[in-house]
């Protein structure tokens, strides 16, 4: 019985093989009993790599962070605007501050710097409103309502106080005498970047007015908290292009385009293979890369559909984004911090079934991989990458390709 085994499973295992080259998924991982078969690895290097910039506006309406200040050739500026309907119209303000929770900070020159508010007076819904272009014209510049020290922690929580007029316009929300738009930090001279926490309805945190008053003639001092209803970050500025290098980078986005020949598994595997895993490493050019310092490379893979022809627009598999399992995270730096590479784990695993597989499949299914910044409205943050034709052919982008080999019999 053994032996009739073993003589069906070499012929089972070629039938299995045809098969999984024109299926689109496999299951993982792969347990096949036979001695015969193989792990193989394979490093395929890059035949095609080019950056593309995104053409798409940048709105920082959902951020996770609010950012000021200046480094690195950007600038930015808050922007929140809160509710004061809750405050009873007959309160009578004895002070007001702006809590603000410090999430990183970081630039080329970590020195204190003042912060201005200031009073919008234009309509605005989002930082990419018309308004925000133009908003020296819309903003009371004249008469300052506080002023916030920004200091260098990262982790710290800062206080905006009002001066004298500045209290004045909140009564005069809450009294309904001026309209309630908002307001502006601004600066005069900064060198690094502050990132403050912006709302989050669910928890409940990020930037809040506290407003302590009395109401008519009660005299007991009530102080109300209110988180702001609208938050965001104007910001100015762009990276300049590397010569020779691939970038990726976050609010003035550019993407990598990657090509590898992946046909070239069926020609030196004829009887098939299933791939288990699959590990995409770009080599850093660090003195071209501005890393954001509270958290990995943050960059992912899409698949590109249409080529790589000069376009206006290039289109990716928008059915993967926001799943989970088929964007594939690029978040964690090699041992020795020279490449960047694909998150262990899942991520692997989903790059080799999803990706790598489905390509050997269905040749037609995708044309390469689009590599963008996963948080493009969050923060600051630029990667430059040695490119294909890398004179050190070690610093070039791969792909590390892990799978099961079939024996070389035939049904």
């Amino acid at each position: 019985m053994n032996g009739i085994l073993n003589k069906f499973i070499p012929a089972l295992m070629a039938a299995i093989s045809l098969f999984l080259w024109n299926c689109e998924e496999n299951p993982l991982p792969v347990a096949l009993a036979d001695r015969n078969s193989q792990i193989v690895i394979d490093t395929l290097y890059a035949r095609f790599d080019t950056t593309y910039i995104l053409n798409k506006p940048i709105s920082t309406l959902d951020s996770d962070r609010l950012l000021i200040g200046s480094s690195y050739g950007f600038s930015f500026q808050p922007i929140v605007r809160f509710s004061v309907e809750t405050i009873p119209d007959t309160a009578n303000i004895d002070s007001v501050w702006i809590r603000f929770i410090t999430l990183q900070a970081g630039g080329q020159d970590l020195s204190e710097f003042a912060a201005i508010g200031y009073q919008v007076l234009g309509i605005w819904q989002t930082d990419t409103d018309y308004l925000w272009q133009h908003y020296p014209a819309r903003v009371n510049l004249t008469d300052p309502m506080g002023y916030l020290r920004v200091t260098t922690g990262k982790e710290d929580t800062l206080y905006f106080d009002f001066s004298e007029y500045g209290k004045e316009v909140i009564q005069a929300w809450i009294d309904s005498t001026r309209v309630n738009r908002g307001m502006v930090f601004d600066f005069n001279y900064a060198t690094f970047i502050k990132e403050f926490k912006a709302r989050d309805n669910v928890t409940q945190t990020g930037v809040h007015l506290f407003i302590r008053y009395t109401a008519g003639s009660d005299t007991v001092m009530i102080t109300d908290s209110l988180l702001a209803i609208t938050d965001a970050f104007l910001f100015n500025g762009d990276f300049q292009e590397v010569p020779e290098r691939n970038q990726v980078s976050s609010l003035y986005p550019w993407a990598t385009l990657l090509d590898f020949d992946l046909d070239s598994l069926k020609r030196k595997y004829p009887d098939g293979l299933v791939v288990t895993s699959a590990n995409l490493q770009l080599p850093v050019d660090w003195a071209n890369t501005l890393p954001h310092g509270g958290s990995g490379p943050d960059l992912q893979i899409l698949p590109l559909l249409d080529g790589f022809s000069e376009k206006d627009s290039l289109e990716v598999d928008s059915s993967f984004i926001g799943i989970t399992t088929r964007v594939i995270d690029i978040n964690r730096y090699t041992a020795d911090s020279s490449f960047v590479e694909v998150t262990e784990g899942n991520d692997r695993r989903e790059l080799a079934s999803t990706y790598i597989q489905r390509k050997l499949n269905f040749p037609d299914s995708y044309e390469g991989f689009f590599v963008e910044h996963k948080f493009q409205a969050s923060y600051l943050a630029r990667f430059s990458f040695f490119k294909h034709n890398f004179a050190d052919p070690n610093r070039r982008p791969r792909l590390i390709i892990y799978s099961l080999r079939f024996p070389d019999e035939r049904l």
